[in-house]
């Protein structure tokens, strides 16, 4: 944690502001306000950044680097002054220097290294374990125009080109020190040198893999990791004035403008053949660079090559980094001069391999003639590869030759990738526990029965730091008055805290009911979402329908002796005066009062009264405001009574926050009206708990309202 006060930030702003623009901060933009603050941060952490390297080479720390083509990082300012634990005092400092953080914040443009999940989870990863102070760091590449902005004009998409360096990046540092040689296109020679085959690669297109390192801030713990982006160069810029003056100026140009074409955009389009090798280079290039950097790096503080894999893991997110095995298997074969046995042995125990789809474009696959003249090394080791894992399917299922044909790592003329990166790793994961028992039953059954032990399950989870703390921050307080701050750095005690409790609480939002009702609906998510505790599935749900402006509480279990008929109504009056003026979050927040309340008050009947819990009810999840079409936000789940039974759903983790879409499986339900007697002495919180079965069956109470 940085320790620094008020007025020495505010001295450090200005002298940065001056430094860099040459006048007072008073006559400066907003851009240069955020330009200013942003080198600012940068300088906090650099020495702590450097520290954090020095410490990982002396101690030897094992280090794990990450592969993706994508890095959805956001936003970096707020996540920076966060994680550095100055965030109140740049707010407060910049506040006397008339300037709003929140203003300068938003001036920001969000790094164009990614368009969706997988770049989200990748830079939550790296976040994640900078603030565990696991030695983690991320390999890329440095997007020129990121992917694209999406524009509607007369009806149709058009692209505009995500220029987000227009303005610079505060955060990257250039190391052309550190620039690695791609190698394109050519041929291999092979010889024997004292009695041992070798091969040279000879009239190929060098590349120069220039990397651009960004700071990656552990959350309050001294720990700095670094995001390596590689950017495509040509190996010399002076200019072919010799064509030029010949008048051939395509070619005094051309070989330029095809290297830089490798980092200029993300995922190029590729439904024709110039697209797809565009992407294979891509992909190529930075596993070359970001494989040659790491092997270069371990040798110098490390020696042993044989001890690779010890010192050195490898993550491969999705199948566009699986080039990693071979390039890999290439250094240590033909640089480092080990048996194929040995780089084998070391590449496997290296590799790790997250798998994020099962649909078939996602696995990926190169047809062979591209890929034979654009990689001819790599091509002749994935054939060796595949030569010696084909002899252990045929030792293994002798004469089943179609399982044999399907799980084969070349065949059909094409390259498969998903294939590749299962065989030359120890393991695989799928990112949800359904998608995980998918792969290992349908889409990769094949393998799995092969390689039991190398299927498990990850996850996907988010850094609840930014989408809790700095996204929701009312949220965040409500959390911290009940349950105090512990969960900020150690977010598990949300789960604990939550295992406490026997009754679930849920809020849903909802733009379309699909023509249900909202009892219905209610009901049918509460059930087919599996939530409830015990073998009554006790716990409320409260339903928002933001279409039709109502809503309703659906009731189950214990929960319908709690909640009567009187104390729905009281709620619901409760919560729509909020509603109706648009206070979502403000509704939520006394829905969740109200349930503490009336559970402190135990069952309003004689013949139900059980006790008083002696625990409240709290929400995990995102404000009700953060809703788009078409999706429902579930807010999570706890419970009461001491118990520690926690009911599970088969395709959400609930201990988690939950943003999805699904299709429903509602049906029609029929009503049934049950009486529960009521105690007179509860006057207006007791009465009655009118009853129905949904359409699973189950029993439920409820009423509703509208706003």
């Amino acid at each position: 944690m940085l320790s620094i006060d008020k007025n020495s930030f505010k001295r450090d702003y200005n002298n940065k502001f001056v430094q860099l623009h040459g006048k007072e901060l008073k006559e400066g933009s907003n851009q240069q306000k955020y330009e200013a603050l942003g080198s600012l941060v940068r300088d906090y952490v650099i020495s702590t950044w450097m520290d954090t390297n020095k410490r990982y080479n002396q101690t030897g720390q094992k280090q794990v680097y990450y592969f993706s083509m994508e890095f959805l990082l956001g936003r970096l300012l707020g996540d920076f002054l966060l994680n550095l634990g100055i965030r109140d005092i740049c707010r407060e400092a910049l506040s006397e220097l008339g300037i709003e953080l929140e203003e300068i914040e938003s001036l920001e443009h969000d790094q164009g290294l990614g368009n969706g999940g997988l770049g989200r989870l990748a830079a939550c990863f790296l976040d994640s374990m900078a603030s565990l102070n696991i030695a983690g760091h991320g390999c890329g590449i440095r997007y020129k125009y990121g992917f694209f902005e999406q524009k509607i004009v007369d009806c149709q998409q058009v692209e505009a080109s995500d220029n987000w360096l227009r303005e610079g990046n505060v955060w990257e540092i250039k190391k052309q020190d550190k620039a690695e040689i791609v190698k394109f296109g050519g041929s291999i020679i092979s010889d024997y040198v004292n009695g041992k085959l070798t091969f040279t690669h000879v009239n190929y297109e060098p590349v120069l893999a220039v990397p651009y390192d960004t700071p990656i801030v552990g959350y309050e713990n001294e720990a700095v990791n670094t995001l390596r982006l590689w950017s495509a160069e040509p190996v010399s810029n002076e200019f072919d004035f010799s064509s030029f003056s010949r008048g051939e100026f395509l070619k005094a140009i051309s070989y330029k403008n095809s290297v830089e074409a490798i980092s200029l955009v993300l995922y190029p389009e590729d439904s024709f053949y110039e697209g797809k090798m565009l992407r294979l280079k891509q992909q190529y290039f930075f596993v070359s660079a970001g494989i040659q950097s790491i092997v270069r790096h371990y040798k110098k503080h490390n020696g042993d090559i044989n001890l690779l894999d010890e010192k050195i893991a490898i993550h491969i997110n999705d199948t566009h980094p699986t080039l990693a095995i071979p390039e890999l298997m290439r250094i240590l074969l033909d640089e480092e001069g080990l048996s194929w046995e040995t780089a084998w042995r070391i590449t496997q125990n290296t590799i790790s391999y997250t798998n994020h789809t099962i649909l078939a474009e996602a696995l990926e696959k190169w047809p062979i003639d591209m890929f034979k003249g654009l990689l001819p090394r790599i091509y002749m080791i994935i054939e060796e590869i595949n030569r010696r894992y084909c002899e252990e399917l045929w030792n293994k299922y002798l004469g089943q030759w179609d399982k044999i044909s399907r799980m084969s790592i070349i065949g059909d003329g094409y390259v498969r990738m998903a294939n590749l990166a299962i065989v030359g790793s120890h393991s695989v994961n799928g990112v949800a526990k359904l998608h995980t028992e998918i792969l290992k039953k349908r889409e990769m059954s094949d393998f799995y029965y092969l390689y039991p032990s190398k299927f498990n399950n990850k996850t996907n989870g988010i850094t609840h730091r930014r989408w809790l703390i700095r996204s929701n921050p009312k949220l965040t307080n409500l959390l911290i008055d009940t349950i105090g701050d512990s969960f900020i750095k150690h977010p598990t005690d949300l789960e604990n805290f939550k295992n406490e409790y026997n009754m679930d609480a849920v809020i849903v939002t909802s733009n379309n009911l699909n023509g249900k009702s909202q009892q219905d609906y209610a009901d049918d998510y509460f059930d087919y979402n599996g939530y409830g505790v015990g073998k009554e599935k006790s716990g409320l749900l409260l339903l928002i329908d933001m279409e039709n402006r109502n809503i309703w509480i659906s009731t189950s279990g214990e929960a319908i002796k709690y909640f009567t008929d009187n104390r729905i109504d009281n709620i619901v009056e409760d919560i729509t005066s909020y509603l109706k003026n648009g206070d979502y979050f403000g509704g939520c927040n006394v829905f969740i009062n109200d349930i503490n309340n009336y559970v402190k008050e135990g069952i309003p009947t004689n013949k139900y009264v059980k006790g008083k819990p002696t625990k409240n009810i709290v929400f995990i999840g995102l404000a009700a405001g953060a809703i788009v079409a078409s999706s429902v936000c579930f807010l999570v789940v706890n419970s009461y009574k001491n118990s520690k039974s926690v009911s599970s759903v088969n395709y959400a983790d609930r201990n988690s926050i939950v943003f999805t879409r699904k299709k429903d499986r509602f049906i029609n339900t029929y009503t049934t009206r049950t009486k529960i007697e009521r105690n007179n002495n509860n006057n207006n919180s007791g009465g009655t708990s009118s009853t129905h079965t949904s359409s699973s069956g189950n029993t439920h109470g409820g009423g509703g309202g509208s706003f």
